[in-house]
C-alpha cells in the first residue's frame, strides 16, 4: 500500500514546523516546497493526496497557484486546502476560488487533524 502523501507550501518556516510535526503524527509522506512555482512543479511529479496551500507566498500567490493546479490535467482534482492567517477574506471566498477547505492560522491541532482525516478518509487513506 502506497502512502498518503501531502504537499506543505509554506514560506515561513516556523509554521512549516509546525505542519510537519502534526503531519508526521500520521503515516503521511511529506513534501514540502517554500514557494509557489517549487510547490506546483512538486505537484505534478509527485501528484500528492492532498496540497496544504500558505495564501501569502512570495511571487505566486496561493490563489494563482490554486488557479495554475486546476488549469492542469495532472493536478485537477486534487484537494488544496487554504492555510492563512489573513482576515481579508471569508471563508466563502476561499470556497468560491476552488480551495476545498480553509485553516486558519494559527493552527489548532483539533481542527487542523479533522480535516486532514476528513480528506485523506475521502482519498482511501488508513489513518
Amino acid at each position: 500500500m502506497s502512502l498518503y502523501s501531502v504537499l506543505c507550501i509554506e514560506d515561513n518556516e516556523l509554521n512549516m514546523v509546525v505542519l510537519d510535526r502534526i503531519l508526521s503524527t500520521q503515516t503521511f509522506n511529506i513534501l514540502k516546497a517554500e514557494n509557489a512555482e517549487l510547490g506546483i512543479q512538486l505537484a505534478k511529479q509527485h501528484r500528492p493526496n492532498l496540497i496544504l496551500m500558505d495564501i501569502t507566498l512570495p511571487g505566486m500567490d496561493g490563489f494563482e497557484a490554486l488557479q495554475v493546479l486546476r488549469d492542469d490535467l495532472a493536478t485537477k482534482k486534487i484537494p488544496v486546502i487554504a492555510v492563512t492567517a489573513s482576515t481579508l477574506y471569508e471563508q466563502e471566498t476561499y470556497l468560491e476560488a476552488g480551495f476545498a477547505d480553509l485553516i486558519m492560522k494559527p493552527v489548532r491541532i483539533g481542527k487542523f487533524v479533522t480535516v486532514l482525516k476528513k480528506y485523506a478518509v475521502w482519498n482511501g487513506a488508513v489513518i
